[in-house]
């Protein structure tokens, strides 16, 4: 009976050990997983946003040594606000035009730029109706209120486009906003103009046809899409900041390779690309073929042309803000050294 019960008892303890090694096992496991690096970027549910957004919809960050974390954010000054955060679930890098940077900098902070994605003259524009008589002249923005997110590219391009018809700010009544916000007012009348991008200005010249047919919103005229091309130069940026930098660099470089491989499958199948860009925007099939058609995709840093940008848009800034302090070297917002690691020619 002993002798059975000493082979009963090893038994026993062997099936424990199993389950214990087992348990370990699993907890090593997760301890690894949860010990993997991290990294949290910042983009915007815009056209603007459509290298780093095709790489997610790839999979393309996926099989990276570390845990890449989408952050969908509403608005540019949203992507600066969190790049300028510290702790959990703050933005280590995000994807910006050149607004949003100066906007950055001047604050003390110390944004910089990694590589442009995206170049257009295209992507700035303004929805009205034809009751404006803006499309007219554009000396008839003087005196309307006009929707228009401060801290982007829309704030800019109003500023040039006032200054071209020999207007000022002071001429009209800006109304600062969220893009979706922005759309909403102007399609209800609210205000008269907003300056805008897609998916906002397509959405919006469809609503306000559809809403006019079933009397939501009050017939003002054809709606119209304005844009002069000359004005400003979207450069859509991948954005991080000093600090950041030093403690994510390996992550960083990781992550612009997947955006060089995007960028090459929309240049291999821009049809395919668009499609799948119009479906995460909830756009119909060919809404973007503008955006396509006048939108260059190719990652890349000209850092004496990125150092000229900011110069300017930093110029712009201290004139309606003088208590800014232009910075005499440029250079340093902008690190060319990641992606010359990894491919040399795709910085100018």
């Amino acid at each position: 009976m002993k002798k059975y019960s000493k082979i009963l008892l090893i038994a026993l303890l062997a099936v424990i050990c199993f389950l214990g090694c087992k348990k370990l096992n699993k907890d090593k496991d997760l301890i690894v997983s949860e010990s993997q690096e991290e990294l949290f970027f910042g983009e915007l549910p815009i056209a603007y946003s459509a290298v780093s957004h095709l790489a997610y919809l790839e999979n393309l960050y996926d099989d990276n040594s570390y845990k890449f974390n989408l952050m969908s954010l509403p608005a540019g000054p949203d992507i600066v606000a969190s790049l300028r955060g510290s702790g959990k679930e703050t933005a280590e890098a995000g994807s910006i035009a050149v607004t949003p940077v100066v906007y950055l900098a001047s604050a003390g902070y110390n944004p910089i730029v990694l590589a442009t994605t995206i170049t257009s003259n295209h992507r700035v524009r303004i929805f009205t109706t034809r009751s404006t008589k803006i499309s007219e002249n554009y000396e008839n923005l003087k005196g309307k209120k006009i929707g228009v997110v401060l801290g982007t590219v829309g704030e800019i391009y109003l500023s040039r486009l006032l200054a071209k018809h020999s207007l000022s700010e002071k001429d009209v009544v800006r109304v600062n906003g969220k893009p979706a916000e922005l759309k909403r007012l102007v399609l209800s009348g609210d205000i008269e103009a907003a300056v805008l991008w897609d998916p906002f200005i397509t959405q919006a010249k469809k609503e306000y046809k559809e809403g006019i047919k079933i009397e939501k919103y009050q017939d003002r005229g054809q709606g119209e899409v304005l844009l002069d091309s000359t004005l400003y130069t979207l450069a859509f940026n991948i954005v991080t900041t000093k600090e950041k930098l030093r403690n994510n660099r390996d992550e960083l470089v990781e992550m612009l390779e997947d955006l060089i491989k995007a960028s090459e499958l929309i240049k291999e199948n821009k049809t395919g690309s668009q499609r799948k860009l119009e479906q995460w925007l909830n756009l119909e099939a060919g809404d973007l073929d503008d955006f396509m058609n006048t939108t260059n995709f190719e990652v890349y840093l000209n850092t004496s042309l990125m150092e000229e940008w900011i110069e300017s848009e930093y110029t712009w800034l201290k004139g309606l803000k003088p208590e800014i302090v232009l910075p005499k070297d440029y250079s340093v917002f902008i690190d060319e050294s990641l992606l010359k690691e990894i491919d040399e020619t795709r910085v100018k």
